[in-house]
């Protein structure tokens, strides 16, 4: 994704870019993601499950790895909240919930092409055609 968006953060965050230190994507998108979820939610009960979770450390870098990892491969909601379950994650839908929202604001350029490509093959399924 980096290559194709031309997005010189996610090439660095992804040791596309030489470094002087190896970077790794997912304790990076587990700190922003944790950093999300200590502001909190307006929904009190939210808000104290969004807390427990950080305080608790529910969430490893591992938790997350294997959704970051399927983001280009088009993993759904469904997957995403599946993996979250399989590497026992507390409360997997509202990890879900910041978890999307995290990667929307960390890796615009992924969710540029995603509906880009979304597009296309929305308009590949109207037209009832295929790309040869």
């Amino acid at each position: 994704m980096a290559g194709i968006t031309r997005d010189l953060e996610l090439a660095k965050a992804t040791n596309l870019i030489p470094c002087e230190k190896p970077q790794d994507i997912y304790s990076h998108m587990l700190e922003k993601l944790a950093s999300h979820m200590n502001k909190g939610s307006d929904d009190p009960i939210e808000d104290a499950k969004l807390k427990k979770l950080v305080a608790d450390k529910g969430l490893t870098r591992s938790s997350i790895k294997q959704t970051i990892m399927t983001l280009p491969y088009g993993v759904s909601d469904y997957g995403i909240k599946m993996q979250l379950k399989a590497n026992n994650v507390p409360e997997p839908q509202l990890v879900l919930k910041y978890l999307k929202e995290t990667i929307d604001t960390e890796l615009r350029g992924y969710k540029t092409v995603k509906m880009y490509l979304e597009s296309i093959a929305r308009i590949l399924h109207e037209i009832d055609t295929t790309i040869d």
